[in-house]
């Protein structure tokens, strides 16, 4: 292979990989700190939510949370404003699967873009339409900003949601939070050529 070709096929690798991380989702919080213990038996058309304070800007692209799906059905992903709580988005409808009996999977939701601002309280988890199997844990959490609070709101209905109370203290629902890595800006893709030279020096040279 010439110098030349061999200097494409280096720039091509660096910017493929450095493309491959733009985009995608990053967890920034995770609440889950197991075991959990098991919450109780959460009929169809409710959802919870879990206080969250907030210390920093950051914005939201992807909700998951842990259940048992008892059937079945979809989850609608929900944020509220708090303590005067509104809804502030609430996703489409998500379909996932039955579990198996006695096992919990983490549902995640579709990409969204929401910003969580400093200095606020929200309350952020789902609504279902079928019956599921909750679970909680009592450890709180703080990270990339968001603090754990150990309260879980109740929700009542799915195609027209309303927030009802706090309905458990001391205790938290397993939640993650995700962001998007920016794509980049033109300066990035321009380190890629640096990048490429320095791999092309230490690639033998084609005859």
């Amino acid at each position: 292979m010439s110098s030349p070709s061999l200097w494409i096929v280096s720039f091509v690798l660096v910017l493929g990989f450095s493309s491959h991380l733009w985009g995608q989702d990053t967890l920034v919080f995770d609440s889950f700190a197991p075991p959990a213990n098991f919450g109780g038996y959460s009929s169809a058309d409710g959802g919870e939510a879990s206080l969250l304070s907030v210390t920093q800007s950051l914005s939201i692209s992807r909700i998951a949370i842990l259940n048992e799906m008892l059937s079945p059905g979809s989850l609608e992903f929900v944020i509220l404003s708090y303590p005067q709580p509104q809804f502030l988005y609430i996703s489409a409808p998500d379909a996932f699967p039955m579990d198996v009996s006695g096992q919990t999977t983490w549902k995640e939701s579709d990409s969204l873009s929401y910003t969580l601002q400093p200095g606020s309280e929200y309350l952020v988890g789902y609504l279902r339409n079928v019956a599921a199997n909750d679970y909680v844990y009592s450890d709180p959490v703080s990270e990339s900003g968001i603090t754990s609070d150990l309260s879980i709101g109740t929700l009542l209905g799915f195609s027209a949601p309303t927030y009802s109370h706090i309905a458990f203290t001391g205790v938290d629902q397993p939640l993650r939070l995700y962001t998007a890595v920016p794509e980049p800006a033109s300066g990035t893709i321009l380190l890629a050529f640096p990048l490429a030279l320095l791999m092309r020096r230490h690639l033998p040279l084609g005859r």
